[in-house]
């Protein structure tokens, strides 16, 4: 009994560790799961917040819901946690820090949860 409690254990470690198409995530960096859990716990402006993918480099957007679309809503973040980037109407394309939408490939929704 003992054992199959501990095997259950550790598999369900290991279930929580796992992406959903099957392979193991990379952890995120300290300041992605404090932004994380300060928006599950409902302190500061709401937010989604998604790991993706900015020419080949992993990269989180922060997308601000409290405010219209068009605004500069969605900031694009380095993995070190410095601002990379801007979408929107204040950051037009071309413009220094805007990003290009072409290079973003959003991997997942980190939160809210779906």
């Amino acid at each position: 009994m003992r054992k199959q409690l501990t095997t259950m254990a550790c598999s369900l470690a290991l279930l929580t560790q796992c992406a959903c198409a099957g392979g193991v995530e990379d952890p995120l960096p300290a300041w992605v799961n404090k932004a994380v859990a300060d928006q599950q716990a409902a302190r500061g402006r709401p937010m989604k917040i998604e790991e993706c993918a900015y020419d080949g480099k992993t990269v989180f957007l922060f997308t601000r819901l409290d405010v219209v679309e068009a605004s500069d809503a969605d900031t694009l973040f380095g993995s070190d946690g410095k601002a990379m980037c801007r979408f929107g109407e204040f950051s037009p394309p071309g413009a220094a820090k805007a990003c290009d939408f072409k290079k973003l490939v959003c991997r997942r929704t980190l939160h809210p949860a779906r």
